[in-house]
Formats: structure tokens, sequence, C-alpha cells
């Protein structure tokens, strides 16, 4: 999939330097969504999980953010702008307030959304991670981060589950709450051929085509193929 397709978002912020996330917008008109009052409407109303939140205590938070937050989230080809929203990992879905309630939208009813992080002052956009294949097999639906740099995106595959302690820890006293374990996976996406990255290794097969600026940077930098930010300097590098 090429990399403009996946922030065809409508969005209210943009940005031009090359490690910058961008979302051109493709012309659809963003849905305004009320936060309290019940004032969705019935299109979007119908959308949303009729379940509400399970109540558990456990250990860590199963959010990408604590915090209720803004953004936006494409359904069926409509954009929606939603006023209260937060990233369940454990649930792999949004959970949005709706009629004073908190409801979800799970990631298989939509194709990408994005949410602003306060904390960092900017957007931070998502796909369902079944929109990609890689080695001809299509992933689980899931959360997908993405991050473009310059040609190229950043993919973090984001899970994160509920572990319970076994008998023998509850006999020795260890808290009893389940706790939230998050992992990421990370891959890059050229021109629409997905690579695994779980190794330094594999950046030799992402990126062929710069195989010299590879070795220099690799050779002069500390480098955690696992760690976003190490990657972004990385691609920002070899694209200079």
């Amino acid at each position: 999939m090429k990399s403009h397709l996946f922030f065809a978002c409508a969005m209210f912020f943009s940005a031009a330097v090359i490690h910058a996330q961008q979302a051109p917008a493709n012309g659809n008109v963003p849905i305004s969504v009320s936060s309290g009052g019940g004032q969705y409407g019935s299109m979007f109303a119908n959308l949303m999980n009729k379940r509400t939140k399970a109540r558990y205590a456990i250990l860590g938070t199963p959010y990408l953010f604590d915090y209720w937050t803004t953004g936006t989230v494409d359904i069926d080809g409509q954009t929606y702008v939603l006023e209260q929203v937060k990233l369940d990992l454990v649930e792999k879905a949004l959970e949005v307030i709706y009629d004073g309630e908190q409801k979800y939208i799970d990631a298989y009813r939509f194709t990408r959304f994005t949410l602003y992080d306060q904390v960092n002052n900017k957007p931070v956009y998502f796909t369902n991670a079944n929109l990609y294949k890689v080695g001809g097999k299509r992933l689980d639906s899931g959360i997908m981060k993405v991050t473009q740099v310059g040609e190229y995106n950043i993919l973090t595959y984001m899970k994160a589950r509920l572990v319970h302690p076994s008998q023998a820890q509850l006999i020795n006293g260890v808290d009893p709450r389940p706790k939230v374990v998050k992992e990421n996976f990370i891959y890059l996406e050229h021109e629409g051929v997905v690579y695994p990255v779980r190794k330094k290794k594999d950046l030799e097969k992402a990126l062929s085509r710069h195989q010299g600026k590879l070795k220099r940077y690799m050779k002069e930098n500390k480098l955690n193929v696992k760690n976003e930010a190490d990657l972004m300097g990385l691609l920002i590098y070899i694209q200079q």
C-alpha cells in the first residue's frame, strides 16, 4: 500500500520536515461528535459496540494515553471527529464517551484513526493492522501505529494482554490482580512492501537501496531496532 494512502484523514494539524507525520486531506467532510450529551447522531451511535467497559482491577494501564483526548476515526469512508477518546490496547478498541457512558469502537470496524498526544503536542496516526501483508500473509486485526519518515513508514504493531498470576505465585503472596503486558512489533514499509524488523540484519533487507549509509550509521551510532526514535534517526540520515 502506498505511503500516502495511510494518512488520508481530515486533520487539523500539518508539518513540513522530513521526520514529521503527514496527513493529506482526502476530501471527506469530518462529522463532529459531541462528548457528553448523547449528540453523536444515530449513524455514529449504531457503529459503536453496545457493551459497556468491563470493570476489573489490574496492574498497569491498558491505554496508550491515560488521559481523554481528541481525535478522528474513519469508518466506511466517513471521518468522525471525536472529542473524548482513549485507545485501549487490551480490548483493541477505541473507547469513547457516549451518553455519559464509556463505549467501544472495535478495531475491525475502522480503517484508520488519529489521536492527539497532549504530552508531545502532536497528532499520532494509526491504522488497522490487517491492512498489511508480510510475506504474503495478512496480519491479524489490531492496532498499527504509523510514523512517516520521508519515503518510509515505521509501522508499530501495538499489542497488550492481561497476564494472571499462577496458583504458586498467589500462594507466595503475589498481588492477585492481572498485569497488563504490552508488546510492540516493528515493521518498515516502503513502496507497498512491509519488512519485519527484529534485528539489525533485517535492516539490510529493508534498506537495501542505502547499504553504504546504513553501514556507516550503524558503525558510528548505537542503534536499537526496537526503538522508534532510533529508527527515525537512521531513516532521516539515509535519506539526506
